[in-house]
């Protein structure tokens, strides 16, 4: 696979209002976090349909890396607030943005300007554990249900006990009484406004480049990666 590295030499940097370098920074930061973190919800939803344990493992572990996600777009939304709004940093570049990186940025804004799941799950379940809900999910359990621990000859342990009473807490909130509409709109929702707020990094950080450092690159190749579909991420390892 082909390479093209832009060098960033400190002139270069320093050519860039301080505010404004502190933004592009962050925000390169924020993508990377963003998308480390989409590319492994994507792998580990990947579920192994012949095997219950296993679906079951993977399916809890997508939802944790899904609430970290939605706590890293929250965070992300609240950099753009103080580090592009606040600072009147809009007022200088977003007429020079692409068409797309508006729309992107006004979808965010939309979603974001009101009450949202992504600031709930990020509040309760993602940074922070919100005992009162785990407790309320606990009242509800019925005489009748089960729950399993899974120990592997590895000494890897998964607790199914609590990810699926944390999940269950979690997917109430979201949408009371359908487990299957809440899981469906918390995946959609995530994954929505992480590329609606990676489009809007990638447009602010490409004007960067096009204004103050220009797209000369030299070439390099590194091994070919492997085929995303034939990636997986598994909890049990030997």
């Amino acid at each position: 696979m082909k390479i093209h590295s832009i060098l960033v030499t400190k002139p270069e940097l320093d050519k860039i209002p301080e505010i404004e370098r502190a933004f592009y920074v962050h925000i390169g930061h924020l993508r990377h976090e963003l998308m480390v973190l989409k590319k492994l919800l994507e792998r580990s939803a990947k579920n192994p349909a012949d095997n219950f344990v296993l679906r079951d493992v993977h399916l809890s572990q997508s939802f944790i890396i899904a609430r970290l996600l939605a706590g890293k777009l929250w965070e992300g939304w609240k950099l753009i607030g103080k580090a592009y709004f606040s600072t009147k940093l809009s007022l200088t570049i977003e007429s020079k943005l692409p068409d797309d990186t508006l729309e992107a940025l006004g979808k965010l804004k939309k979603y974001f300007g009101k009450k949202n799941i992504i600031g709930s799950l990020r509040n309760e379940f993602a940074f922070h554990y919100d005992a009162q809900r785990v407790r309320a999910q606990l009242s509800l359990a019925e005489e009748t249900d089960t729950w399993k621990i899974y120990v592997a000859e590895t000494e890897d342990v998964f607790f199914q006990l609590s990810e699926n009473i944390v999940s269950s807490a979690m997917l109430e909130a979201v949408q009371t009484g359908d487990f299957v509409a809440s899981t469906e709109t918390f995946f959609k929702e995530i994954m929505v406004m992480s590329s609606q707020l990676v489009d809007f990094c990638d447009g602010c950080l490409h004007h960067m480049i096009k204004t103050y450092i220009g797209y000369q690159s030299d070439e390099t190749e590194i091994p070919d990666p492997p085929n995303c579909e034939d990636l997986n991420i598994p909890f049990f390892c030997k």
